[in-house]
């Protein structure tokens, strides 16, 4: 600051400094000499104590965390019995104290101190299904429902808490997952913390209770930055995970405790610092704030995925024995079983954001406007997935999906996580090798799963390094062919066909969205209903009067609401709307039909 000062005198001001600097010592002279006479010091005055920061006494013992090379997710154990926590949901500081109870519980499972795990109790969405089909999957020999407190007190009497990390709740205002100022980000140190030490994390309010079932505090995290903190705690953090978190919400933050993973929020320096330390095909739980497409960047050309986790409930548990069992297999369509000789144009529906874990997890399966609406089977359809995901982590999910898939339903993997293939490793010695890498884990998942088509979304379709991409997952890859979409907008490709070779030499087609039935948008190929299905009409005529068949798909933007007749709808009903509108000779297929018949036309031999 002094230097910085100094700077910025201009040249006239140097000859007045000397002048001021012995008035100024006079000036203390006097007024110290005057305080002397009129306040004496006492000789026997205790000093002030000197500032003490309890984090700087903690012994951090370097760890080195590997993973299996069939798997990107920490491996968890399973445990004998289950604690089901009962908790007011949005009671967020005894919610960050229960997530922390079952990061502790994951990790001790796995260290072999104890045999119980903790679930948050959840009512929403899918996670009551969840629970009954973990119970019988993981076998436990005993489920019991305890209070927060008697947790911690039963966790304390075994001598797995250590003592307790404080934190400030943040009470910044603003929307969640906003660059909101005045952010308090102890929360997320008090997760990385927690992830080294295995401490709970108890809200300053609430640390009172902690203390009289005498817990003592080891680590105050609201005396840290990021970077200091990260440097105090980074030779025992885990380099296959990062959990990024706002910090006035609890979720995930037990995963973080449970597998050593540091916690951070925000963008420039400590993102790209984090980010560039991990190891190379990471993925990165939870969420961060600003366009998705700036962290998701940062992390593709670190050669890492995002999530979408940020609001996933009880991960530690859904995710226990995963990588040892075998889901339930997703449902294929034969080309055996396909009418090539079928006249007319060809068209399929894909909804969008498949790759959002905690939507599949969360309210997807459940909920009206999508996988349980009441259309769902009476016409074909595309849902982009995240089935390689959900198979360590909600493996439960994907056997609910497999016993719930109609015939006409086409399920695709959406990008093994989100990631841009046309930056993928750019910083750690280029995207094909790096890229390579990754697409061999991914086809292990889709052997897993049964899915046969790969989506996933690019930056730049048109760029080289997106026809890179192209053929390296056609290569590694046992896949029928693969979907695509740019970023912004989505349908920049207006339907073209890109092609690449699988290590057979049989070409597998990349198709580019063509139209969006997304809301609110101003682009040539995207909009309502009544739009898609007059441009969809419109294709197919052409094609007709030029004795060709049209084969296309549709974007459905999973999040647009539209309305028609006074009904107001998302997901699949509008995909009716538009499908009721158009003419006779377009015929709806499912994602996996129109891609043989793609096959079939260009590459007749190849599909017998």
């Amino acid at each position: 600051m002094i230097k910085k000062k100094c700077q910025s005198l201009k040249k006239e001001d140097y000859v007045s400094i000397p002048i001021l600097s012995i008035i100024g010592i006079l000036f203390m002279l006097f007024v110290g000499l005057g305080c002397s006479k009129d306040n004496p010091i006492d000789d026997n005055q205790e000093p002030d104590p000197p500032v003490v920061n309890i984090n700087d006494d903690i012994e951090v013992t370097p760890k080195t965390f590997t993973v299996d090379e069939e798997y990107w997710w920490p491996n968890q154990n399973k445990a004998k019995k289950l604690i089901i926590c009962n908790l007011y949901p949005e009671a967020y500081d005894e919610r960050v104290l229960a997530e922390s109870l079952a990061g502790i519980a994951a990790w001790a499972v796995n260290e072999g101190l104890n045999d119980e795990m903790v679930w948050i109790e959840a009512f929403h969405g899918s996670y009551p299904i969840w629970l009954d089909k973990l119970k019988a999957r993981q076998g436990f020999t005993e489920v019991i429902r305890l209070t927060l407190w008697d947790i911690v007190r039963r966790f304390n009497d075994k001598g797995l808490i250590p003592g307790y990390i404080s934190y400030k709740a943040d009470n910044s205002t603003g929307n969640s997952y906003d660059d909101r100022a005045g952010r308090n980000e102890s929360a997320n140190f008090a997760t990385s913390a927690a992830a080294v030490l295995k401490g709970i994390i108890v809200e300053k309010k609430l640390k009172d209770k902690a203390e009289k079932l005498g817990i003592k505090m080891i680590y105050d995290a609201n005396k840290e930055n990021y970077l200091t903190h990260y440097r105090r705690l980074k030779p025992a953090l885990n380099k296959n995970l990062i959990l990024m978190s706002d910090p006035a919400y609890p979720n995930q933050r037990g995963m973080a405790i449970a597998h050593n993973a540091g916690s951070f929020y925000g963008l420039g320096t400590p993102l790209e610092v984090f980010l560039a330390d991990l190891n190379p095909i990471s993925p990165v739980l939870g969420w961060n704030f600003g366009g998705e497409h700036t962290y998701t960047e940062e992390a593709s050309i670190n050669g890492l995925f995002t999530t979408a986790t940020n609001w996933c409930w009880n991960m530690t548990v859904t995710s226990a024995g995963a990588h040892e069992y075998q889901p339930k297999k997703v449902k294929t369509v034969s080309h055996e079983n396909i009418d090539f000789d079928k006249e007319g144009s060809f068209h399929s529906f894909i909804m969008s954001d498949g790759d959002n874990i905690q939507w599949l997890s969360g309210s997807f399966f459940h909920h009206t406007d999508y996988w349980a609406n009441e259309n769902h089977g009476d016409f074909p359809m595309g849902w982009t997935t995240c089935v390689s995901n959900l198979s360590e982590t909600y493996p439960d999910a994907i056997d609910y999906l497999s016993d719930t898939q109609p015939t006409q339903t086409s399920v695709i993997e959406y990008g093994g996580g989100y990631h841009y293939p046309d930056m993928f490793g750019k910083l750690r010695g280029g995207s094909e090798p790096m890229l390579r890498k990754f697409a061999k884990k991914i086809n292990l998942h889709l052997k897993k799963t049964g899915a046969n088509i790969f989506g996933f979304i690019t930056r730049d379709l048109h760029s080289a390094e997106a026809k890179l991409a192209f053929q390296v997952y056609a290569e590694e890859l046992d896949i029928i062919g693969m979907i695509v979409n740019d970023f912004s907008p989505y349908e920049s490709g207006n339907g073209e066909i890109y092609w690449a070779t699988n290590k057979e030499g049989k070409h597998i087609p990349i198709i580019s969205s063509k139209y969006s039935l997304w809301n609110g948008t101003n682009f040539e190929r995207s909009g309502d209903p009544t739009k898609i299905s007059g441009l969809i009409n419109s294709e197919s005529n052409q094609a007709i009067q030029q004795g060709a068949s049209a084969m296309s798909w549709t974007n459905v933007h999973a999040w647009s609401t539209f309305e028609e007749n006074g009904v107001q709808a998302r997901g699949l009903t509008p995909v009716k709307w538009t499908i009721d509108k158009l003419d006779s000779n377009v015929n709806v297929v499912s994602p996996e039909e129109l891609i043989w018949r793609i096959r079939k036309l260009h590459y007749p031999s190849e599909v017998n």
